[in-house]
């Protein structure tokens, strides 16, 4: 509006002419596709508002730094330099480097930011404005949404009306963030056995040697991104892959570096072309139920990858029934995979609790794997107990082969 007005600041208008958005790589794509079409440049670093702000600082202010200060008929180094030691120096480094007043760099640093940088987003709702600070801020996040509000009510509409209208425009984006829940004890040391069998698939469906497809609810995984790719992660390197699904869908998986926990980010997409103001309901349950089904079918396809590896020690064991400490490891597994599927039916069955009738109908359409996975632990279970005991085991090793995938 302003800018139909002829009353767009000189800050805002270099601000749509040159500026840029940042968005964790976790956070939903509908930020990112109505950012680009104000013709804002994305960057996408990975989980932490710290990452935010340190991409912000690297790959803006600094460089915007080196055009006003540094030589314009040689070659200039100066971004190199202030990029090299600002982390241990700080800002005093640069503003003796540079020649100026600290509390003057500060102020310069800020007009650049309100010039450059519409804001900083995170996959947990935490935002900043360029300009402001480089940290999330919930009571200004609380600030801009009463300014919405009120330049709603100034055009006689609402945020929710203004909401439908740029799912119209731009397409509905589900998302979800499920945490898998592991042992306390050995949540780390299965954190880890999970990730590096995530890994692996991610590795093969990239290459594409993976002989069986990965398929969740019916549908299949067509390509994967690798979070140490700067195409995918700009900055600090993130730990995590990226599955995207035929559709459009993905599940991204990360570990927790806090605690044991994988982390399960997930989005489905519903094209504008298929959004409407009469049908936006029906809209955002197919795809908050789609995304749902997928991330609750791959946490299920994780934790199967214990249970592989399981496979994979008890195999060992019955090859040569001496090898007791096989057994005892393909146990480990069993029983930790086991208790994880408990907690991940518990979880569920809460969340079900929690969500419309006619979404958890649509959930509950997809086959859950957890209690054909249960039985297969109970019986194994035993089986390793009877190496254990140095009893007669009678079972074929081609029971114990099973694909990567639950589809």
């Amino acid at each position: 509006d302003l800018s139909k007005k002829g009353k767009l600041s000189k800050e805002q208008k270099l601000l749509l002419s040159e500026g840029f958005l940042i968005e964790t790589w976790v956070t939903t794509d509908f930020l990112e596709r109505i950012a680009k079409d104000f013709e804002l440049n994305v960057y996408r670093p990975g989980v932490g508002f710290n990452k935010i702000a340190e991409v912000a600082l690297k790959f803006i202010v600094i460089p915007e730094i080196a055009r006003r200060y540094g030589p314009k008929d040689e070659e200039n180094t100066l971004e190199e330099e202030i990029n090299n030691n600002y982390k241990n120096k700080g800002i005093d480094y640069i503003a003796e480097l540079l020649g100026v007043d600290r509390s003057d760099l500060v102020k310069e640093i800020e007009e650049m930011l309100r010039s450059l940088l519409l804001g900083g987003f995170e996959e947990s709702n935490g935002m900043s404005l360029g300009g402001h600070t480089l940290e999330k801020d919930g009571l200004l996040a609380a600030v801009v949404v009463s300014e919405a509000a009120i330049y709603a009510k100034k055009h006689d509409t609402n945020l929710a009306r203004i909401l439908v209208s740029l799912y119209c425009q731009y397409g509905y984006y589900a998302t979800v963030n499920f945490p898998l829940v592991l042992d306390k004890v050995t949540g780390n040391t299965d954190k880890e056995n999970i990730m590096d069998s995530l890994k692996i698939i991610a590795e093969a469906i990239d290459k594409k040697t993976l002989e069986e497809p990965i398929i969740v609810d019916g549908k299949r995984v067509v390509k994967v991104e690798f979070s140490n790719d700067p195409t995918v992660v700009i900055g600090p390197k993130d730990k995590g892959y990226k599955f995207i699904f035929e559709d459009g869908s993905f599940i991204i998986t990360r570990p927790s570096g806090t605690e044991g926990k994988i982390r399960f980010y997930g989005q489905s997409k519903v094209d504008a072309s298929y959004v409407n103001e009469e049908n936006i309901d029906i809209v955002k349950e197919i795809a908050q139920a789609t995304i749902i089904k997928l991330d609750e079918g791959f946490q299920e396809l994780a934790v199967h990858q214990l249970l592989l590896k399981g496979n994979k020690a008890l195999s060992e064991a019955l090859s040569d029934n001496s090898k007791k400490s096989s057994a005892k490891l393909a146990k480990h597994y069993y029983e930790i995979a086991k208790a994880i599927f408990e907690g991940l039916e518990k979880i569920q069955s809460e969340r079900r609790a929690n969500l419309p009738k006619v979404i958890v109908e649509a959930i509950n359409q997809r086959k859950s794997f957890i209690d054909s996975e249960l039985v297969k632990i109970r019986m194994r279970v035993n089986i390793c107990q009877k190496v254990l005991e140095e009893k007669e085991v009678s079972v074929s090793l081609k029971k114990l082969t099973e694909p990567y995938g639950l589809e």
